[in-house]
């Protein structure tokens, strides 16, 4: 597997996510009293960033279309129509790794 740290474990606050670049992909790592979840940073439904979102603990929220997901799960929510990938996470010596085996992309489509 082709671990990579992306970030302390302080670095984001309960609740919050922030975007990370390492190796040239840009990464969004998101924080729940659960742990930590990492994603491509923008919307599958038109790019927006993720980062100007909201993160409530449960669910990520994008504030160009109200498109939700579940943070454990990137199940679609509400009126999502698509889930949100997931990179896997681990923590190890107090960082986040990320598993960038592969880069996820959106086949994003124009409307």
């Amino acid at each position: 597997m082709n671990w990579k740290r992306v970030c302390d474990t302080e670095s984001i606050l309960e609740n919050d996510m922030q975007e990370f670049e390492v190796d040239g992909i840009t990464v969004l790592i998101a924080r729940n009293a659960e742990g930590f979840w990492a994603y491509p940073p923008n919307c599958p439904h038109m790019e927006a960033q993720l980062a100007f979102g909201t993160c409530d603990g449960k669910l990520i929220t994008c504030l160009q279309h109200l498109w939700q997901w579940d943070m454990r799960t990137g199940a679609a929510v509400g009126l999502a129509e698509e889930p949100l990938k997931q990179y896997r996470t681990k923590i190890e010596d107090s960082g986040v790794f990320v598993n960038l085996q592969e880069e996820l992309k959106y086949a994003i489509q124009d409307n």
